[in-house]
Formats: C-alpha cells, structure tokens, sequence
C-alpha cells in the first residue's frame, strides 16, 4: 500500500516540474527575434459636423430644426451674420455661425433668434449647455 502514496508523489511533482519549466521561458518580443512592431497610435475620431449655431450678444443660439409661426412684419432685421466658422467648430464671436455668412436676423421669443435663410425664418434657442460640447452637438441640418 505504501507504493500508491509515493506513485501520486512521483507523478504530482513531475506535473509541478513540466509547469515551472514552460511556464518560466521569456516571451520573445520584436526588439528580441528583429520583427519590426509598428508603433502603436491614438488618434481621435473625426470631429463631425454640429448642429447650426450662432452666437449673437455672447449668446449661442442652437437650430431647433423648426420654421418660425410668427409674422415677421417689421422687416428690419436685428442684425446679420457676418462671419463664420467651420460647421466642426462652434462660434466665438458676436454674429458670427458655423453655417454661413449674410443671413439675417431678428430676437424671437424669450431665449430664440430666428435666421432668415432661403426665403423662410429658422427658430434657434439658447441652451444651457453654451460651449457648444454636448447637446446636439453631432446633428447636421439638411441643406436647404
């Protein structure tokens, strides 16, 4: 009976032995064999087009998507857009969008602007959210 006891002896250490001698090679790496390893790089996605923006007295207004109800009957506008940045960016000056130059405007309801662009008015809102980072900040509007 004393045989069994030392058999599982000589077999568990031959499996302990077998493990520690694969398991204790180094791993070659491409500085070691000479396989070249391309560097690894982090790029950032590319920034896609924002939603339409203006800023007008500090304050950038958002397109909400939706065609004025009101009756623009005065037809002096409050002011123009007259400068413009890439539709990637947001705004940082006064009059100035992401979507175009030489649109007019004029002060719509409490927190709205509304944009006149081929013949129709555009309603826009100021947000909470004015840098421009979050809110619909991925949402391209439809050419007109």
């Amino acid at each position: 009976m004393k045989k069994q006891p030392f058999f599982y002896l000589v077999i568990f250490a031959s499996l302990v032995a077998a493990a520690a001698f694969t398991g204790c090679s180094e791993a070659k790496t491409g500085a070691d064999n000479n396989i070249p390893v391309p560097p690894i790089t982090v790029e950032e996605p590319p920034l896609g087009d924002r939603i339409p923006m203006i800023m007008v007295d500090g304050t950038l207004y958002y397109d909400t998507g939706r065609e004025s109800t009101l009756q623009h009957t005065c037809g002096t506008m409050d002011g123009e857009v007259t400068s413009k940045v890439d539709q990637s960016q947001v705004p940082t000056e006064d009059n100035q969008s992401n979507f175009g130059t030489g649109f007019g405007y004029q002060y719509g309801a409490e927190g709205t602007i509304e944009v006149y662009m081929n013949e129709k008015w555009f309603v826009f809102e100021s947000r909470e959210d004015t840098a421009g980072e979050a809110a619909g900040s991925q949402k391209k509007l439809p050419d007109l």
